[in-house]
């Protein structure tokens, strides 16, 4: 049983990096449509964003999922870890015990997230709660994820609806976010820009 839950949390693990890095993808060519294309972004030309299409996102996608290993590795370690000794204490249904100690566990993503991830920005290190509210969001549906994974190999079903929906909410949530930063770019390039 402990090579089991080791196995399937460092599976889910790997697939939380790849749909991060996939919804960092989506986003920035969402962006790249809706504020260059169809907006029509006159400081880049149509051939220099299907450039930033096929380098830039892929490298930034890249990023995206590394950083998103050194922020959910250590949580994961810690919940695989968890669910081991509970289930040694208490038996097989110790493993929803996941959710009891989450808080802990939004803690330690939280400051894998403050000083495992470099910051291009002057940025004040620091709990705060809104920090830890959004830590706590993300390290939920993370943890929401890894449970459901281990539970489909627990129960011998197929993984195959959990994962396509999960690409789906990742590809969405792309999606939404490409087209808010796209609405944002513009809003500030239209005060920004003086009338002809």
């Amino acid at each position: 049983m402990k090579s089991a839950i080791g196995i399937s949390y460092l599976q889910s693990l790997a697939w939380v990096v790849l749909f991060v890095g996939m919804t960092m993808s989506v986003s920035l060519i969402v962006h790249l449509v809706f504020f260059d294309f169809i907006h029509g972004n006159p400081h880049r030309t149509s051939k220099d964003v299907i450039n930033m299409i096929a380098f830039q996102v892929p490298l930034m996608g890249a990023i995206a999922a590394t950083g998103a290993f050194l922020v959910f590795t250590l949580p994961q370690i810690f919940q695989a870890a968890a669910i081991v000794i509970l289930n040694w204490m208490f038996g097989n249904h110790a493993r929803f015990a996941v959710f009891q100690i989450l808080p802990i566990t939004a803690v330690l993503t939280w400051y894998c997230y403050d000083y495992l991830t470099p910051s291009w920005i002057e940025y004040e290190h620091g709990i705060s709660g809104s920090r830890y509210l959004a830590t706590l969001v993300f390290q939920t549906a993370a943890t929401l994820f890894s449970v459901l994974h281990f539970e489909a190999g627990f129960r011998g079903i197929s993984k195959k609806p959990m994962l396509a929906a999960t690409l789906a909410i990742a590809l969405m949530a792309g999606g939404f976010w490409g087209y808010g930063t796209a609405q944002d770019q513009i809003r500030l390039q239209s005060t920004t820009t003086p009338p002809a």
